[in-house]
């Protein structure tokens, strides 16, 4: 990723950039032996625009519909016409993520072309003298999720608790939020994974495993309510 200026980001593809993360280079890396990768070549800066709307009403969202491409890069929000735009890209074809801005509303985060995840995104070609074009709408729906905890001993846990939830094929975060006892609307349908964050003297933890890989693939489908119960260790 340069700085921001004259030349865009990329992920390191076999023969030059890509924007779909799975068609980056694959390097299995192994202590004490140094990799060589192909030499980077940074193309020029792209970026792609579009609106932002709501689903029900057609009503563009003023300031929290937001667009991302890249884990970490950061999200793009709307102006008060509804208006995205993301700068700094190469120019290349791109998955984009849609979602809103404040994760107490409702709204279901999709990807470009109506895909629940990255991998089956309708990529999104970014332009350097016209901006690419992808406009998505957001939705008030998808299955509310309601998380429990219980301390060890079986006594409930009624504090604060964070909550990340990933999408179980590709890693991509969906949805966080935070409270107490606070249900999560507004998941799209997909296999997800929770990552919990309790007050202390409890220890962070992924449902049903010690870490992505090994936690629990949770399925939501239907819009119907899901119910997780989370047993929070013992603190050491």
């Amino acid at each position: 990723m340069p700085e921001f200026g004259e030349h865009g980001v990329q992920w390191v593809g076999r023969r030059g950039g890509v924007g779909r993360q799975h068609n980056a280079l694959k390097i299995q890396g192994q202590a004490g032996v140094a990799n060589t990768v192909p030499a980077v070549k940074l193309d020029p800066m792209a970026s792609i625009t579009g609106v932002i709307r709501d689903a029900a009403t057609g009503e563009p969202i003023l300031g929290n519909g937001c667009a991302s491409v890249v884990p970490g890069l950061g999200r793009y929000c709307t102006d008060f016409d509804g208006v995205y735009t993301i700068p700094n890209l190469g120019p290349y074809d791109w998955p984009v993520q849609f979602s809103y801005y404040y994760p107490h509303e409702p709204y279901a985060s999709i990807w470009s072309g109506g895909a629940t995840d990255r991998r089956q995104a309708t990529p999104v070609r970014a332009g350097t003298d016209v901006p690419g074009q992808a406009d998505a709408a957001l939705a008030k729906t998808g299955t509310r999720l309601e998380i429990r905890a219980t301390t060890a001993d079986g006594q409930p846990y009624n504090r604060w608790l964070a909550v990340r939830v990933y999408n179980a094929r590709t890693g991509d975060l969906i949805k966080e939020f935070s409270g107490q006892n606070t249900p999560i609307d507004g998941i799209a349908d997909q296999p997800v994974r929770i990552w919990y964050v309790p007050e202390s003297p409890w220890a962070a933890g992924w449902y049903g495993g010690t870490d992505f890989a090994s936690a629990k693939s949770v399925r939501l489908e239907g819009g119907a309510t899901k119910q997780i119960k989370l047993v929070l260790p013992d603190p050491a």
